[in-house]
């Protein structure tokens, strides 16, 4: 409840509806009801923005740009993404707030299988690519490739995801995590 509460916050989620998707997520996820009261909820909610206070001015900050300008660029070098809805409404809001951190996400993942892709090391003897991709999700890429090469494609991930992008002025590069399975139910971290 405290994950789903304070990602919530951060995209501009109200106390009602919040504690509305708590419920509904610990139904659909454990067939489990858990509830937690508006009330609650507020207090959570202010705990979170006294904790992170750089959250209230992000959000004050994206009102702003919606108003002066009815875009937001997500990072250095991606393109202004526009947003049609009335700039001073909830709704339009919601959406702004959540706009960077998801483009921002799936467009690291886009460089790390851009290189992937590119990348000359990642082919046979016989030009084959060695490291498939099969599934790129908004913040994962699943792959495949030989059981055989696992210290490879471990060394080979680490270049691929190494990606520094530029956010408000600040640089970084967005940590990963390497996990291998037969499928998605019986994943390692390696």
């Amino acid at each position: 409840a405290l994950k789903i509460g304070i990602w919530s916050m951060a995209y501009g989620a109200g106390e009602v509806s919040l504690s509305e998707t708590i419920l509904e997520t610990s139904w659909k996820r454990s067939g489990e009801l858990v509830y937690v009261s508006a009330a609650d909820c507020r207090k959570l909610k202010e705990a979170t923005h006294s904790r992170y206070r750089g959250l209230s001015r992000r959000m004050e900050r994206i009102k702003m740009l919606l108003e002066r300008d009815g875009a937001l660029t997500a990072c250095e070098g991606a393109p202004p993404r526009d947003f049609f809805g009335p700039k001073r409404e909830h709704a339009t809001q919601a959406k702004a707030y959540a706009y960077a951190p998801a483009f921002v996400t799936a467009y690291a993942n886009n460089l790390a299988l851009l290189k992937l892709w590119n990348d000359t090391e990642n082919r046979d003897a016989n030009g084959q690519r060695i490291a498939q991709p099969r599934l790129p999700i908004h913040d994962s890429i699943t792959m495949v490739a030989p059981v055989g090469r696992r210290d490879w494609m471990r060394e080979r991930i680490s270049i691929w995801f190494q990606n520094e992008l530029t956010v408000a002025g600040t640089r970084f590069v967005i940590p990963f995590e390497i996990q291998r399975g037969p499928n998605w139910g019986e994943l390692e971290v390696i």
